[in-house]
């Protein structure tokens, strides 16, 4: 795997050098957890499930997020047992981030400890506008969160993928060092219905909540109308939900 991730950073030419500078390929976790030693981003992609047991998974987990200074990116596959696995690494990060403190009336000798402290916070970048327990978890729909992506199979595995498309599900989380500083738009956690000169819209919004609204050109002006009609599942939805807003909307 790691061979193949270096060829795809050369361009597929193995004879030429790496597209992105500062990438480095390892075979086990670094052991160091100095801050000089911590990573703009980090990616673990369909790895969880083949560790053995919650203990390892736990390990792993903290390991990676003491190798970030920026982002955490998880991914796993789009099944319950993904879902599970990936929501169990979000609870886990952000429920070990130390109690969280301002800088409003501390002292300059508590300052520096204090700036730690809101380093060492947690949130979530994507896809979740909110730190909340997942409202799938509680909807009793018994359906993952999870997005669907296109790809084109390696021809090496199939003998004609000329026109050939497949998909494939998966459940991702990304978390971010420091505070969430503002709201997040809703997240579309459904393919959207088109209806005639209408669109219903599945979102998990801010508040912790799925949410569906229907908008159109009368409801809340071309622009968003149009933007909704082309937007796909998984992308963000520019607009702020207020309870008036949504009873305006659904009107």
């Amino acid at each position: 795997m790691n061979e193949l991730a270096r060829l795809l950073v050369q361009g597929g030419d193995e004879t030429a050098d790496e597209c992105f500078k500062g990438v480095f390929f390892r075979q086990i976790l670094p052991a160091s957890a100095a801050k000089k030693d911590r990573y703009d981003l980090v990616v673990s992609a369909f790895s969880l499930l083949e560790l053995a047991s919650e203990k390892q998974r736990n390990e792993v987990i903290d390991r990676l997020w003491q190798k970030t200074n920026g982002y955490l990116v998880l991914v796993e596959n789009g099944t319950n047992a993904g879902h599970r696995l990936i929501q169990e690494a979000r609870k886990q990060i952000l429920e070990s981030n130390e109690s969280r403190t301002t800088l409003e009336g501390v002292d300059a000798n508590e300052a520096e400890n204090s700036e730690n402290s809101l380093n060492n916070m947690a949130h979530v970048f994507a896809p979740c506008p909110h730190d909340m327990v997942c409202p799938r978890e509680n909807d009793g729909s018994g359906t993952p969160c999870n997005f669907q992506v296109s790809y084109q199979p390696l021809s090496i595995f199939k003998k004609d993928v000329s026109a050939l498309r497949e998909n494939i599900k998966f459940s991702y989380v990304v978390l971010k060092r420091g505070e969430r500083t503002e709201e997040s738009w809703p997240r579309l956690v459904r393919p959207s219905l088109q209806r005639h000169r209408h669109i219903h819209c599945d979102l998990c919004t801010a508040s912790g909540q799925l949410e569906r609204v229907i908008l159109s050109s009368g409801n809340c002006g071309k622009t968003l109308y149009r933007c909704a009609k082309r937007s796909n599942w998984g992308d963000l939805l520019p607009i702020k939900l207020t309870k008036d807003a949504k009873q305006d909307i659904q009107d």
